[in-house]
């Protein structure tokens, strides 16, 4: 049996070229929301600490589906459908945290509120794209022959 793999350098490379441009995103998300770039900036601070983690998190279990995969040539492409089926499950684990976060640094829940649905509405465009960008590059992406107890026979 095909085994379609993302080896953990992948998933590190993935995790921290989301965090750069997640932190961006936080910090002129923050601008927008409160107008202040001190805001911004402590909110890219706490989603770096938190928000990484569960990203890999997510990433390794979704890793680990194979729904929506196929082999392309030595490695494998993943359709455009999985990348939304993606974004929407890391939407329901993010949300919250885009909520929590600001309510947290500013006391406000009208901020928490209002950080949590800019963020929803720019950040699912750019995780999509941001999945789409990856799918293209090979680095990372593994082939694996394994027979019925998951064992690799062949890479």
């Amino acid at each position: 049996m095909i085994k379609f793999n993302e080896a953990h350098k992948r998933t590190i490379g993935k995790s921290v070229s989301w965090r750069i441009i997640i932190t961006l995103v936080q910090i002129i998300n923050g601008l927008i929301v409160t107008g202040s770039l001190a805001f911004g900036i402590q909110m890219a601070s706490l989603g770096a600490a938190v928000n990484i983690v569960l990203y890999w998190v997510h990433e390794r279990v979704w890793n680990k589906i194979q729904w929506s995969r196929e082999q392309a040539g030595s490695t494998y492409s993943e359709k455009w459908y999985r990348s939304i089926s993606k974004d929407l499950s890391w939407r329901v684990i993010i949300t919250f945290n885009n909520f929590w976060m600001p309510w947290v640094l500013t006391g406000s829940w009208k901020v928490g509120l209002s950080f949590m649905g800019v963020a929803t509405i720019v950040n699912m465009f750019i995780y999509w794209s941001h999945e789409r960008l990856w799918n293209i590059a090979s680095f990372g992406k593994q082939v694996l022959d394994v027979d019925d107890t998951n064992d690799v026979l062949e890479k």
